[in-house]
């Protein structure tokens, strides 16, 4: 073979290779997507998740409600989390059902809020259920999910954690009345003032202060000699926010 053949041989051999790869079909992004959540990689399978729910798109709720089932318990909060973004009731009674049956704690943590983000009422009965849960942190995390929604019908039951045997659950307490600016609080947050928790002090403090009932006054009084002069200046200023608005 002279070299002029040659030439034209691996030229036509290269044509060939390359009309060949050209017909080749591309691979769709769902099968890409669909690749990488079988990923042995469990950070991969976590960003394929978060892609998903960036997309906001409500046929995406199966495949997040079947990776909830993932084995790694990153992969199954990132589900949850992408679930949440959907604004969809129909994540609802799944993520419950899940709930019941999850082990790990940071993801059943993920899953109340993701039902406080739903705001929906389908969720009120499950979350009050919750504010006696053995464990405080869940606790916690029902309360704040119950006080997104913003309902009058759950108050009482938020302000009754007032009286939680955790203070941090306390704190929060305090602290979700006053976002929510539940006046009946008040007597219960007076009952915290003397607390040997100086941050439930605290806190109950400046709720008070800017809850503004003048039935808070003597007993704040009480707290401007505390052992904490952090609590003592809480207790101070909420004096001085309650007189001026009595002023009004």
């Amino acid at each position: 073979m002279n070299i002029k053949t040659l030439i034209i041989f691996l030229f036509a051999l290269f044509f060939l290779q390359t009309a060949g790869l050209a017909k080749k079909p591309a691979r769709t992004g769902k099968s890409t997507t669909q690749d990488v959540l079988v990923s042995t990689d469990t950070t991969t399978r976590i960003n394929a998740v978060i892609s998903l729910g960036s997309q906001r798109k409500k046929e995406n709720i199966p495949v997040l409600l079947k990776m909830m089932n993932d084995k790694d318990p990153g992969v199954r909060r990132a589900a949850v989390r992408s679930l949440a973004k959907l604004d969809d009731e129909a994540i609802v009674d799944p993520l419950v059902k899940k709930f019941k049956k999850e082990e790990d704690e940071a993801v059943k943590m993920e899953i109340i809020g993701a039902l406080g983000r739903t705001k929906s009422e389908a969720t009120v009965p499950f979350l009050k259920g919750l504010l006696k849960d053995p464990y405080p942190a869940i606790r916690t995390e029902a309360m704040q999910s119950l006080s997104k929604m913003e309902n009058p019908d759950t108050y009482q039951d938020i302000v009754e954690m007032l009286n939680d045997e955790s203070d941090a659950v306390k704190v929060t307490a305090a602290k979700t009345v006053l976002k929510l600016n539940i006046e009946s609080s008040v007597p219960l947050l007076i009952k915290n003032l003397e607390s040997p928790v100086p941050m439930v002090r605290r806190t109950c403090a400046k709720a008070l202060g800017d809850l503004g009932d003048k039935s808070a006054i003597k007993p704040l009084k009480r707290l401007r000699r505390d052992k904490s002069e952090a609590v003592a200046k809480e207790a101070m200023e909420a004096i001085d926010k309650i007189q001026a608005r009595l002023k009004e």
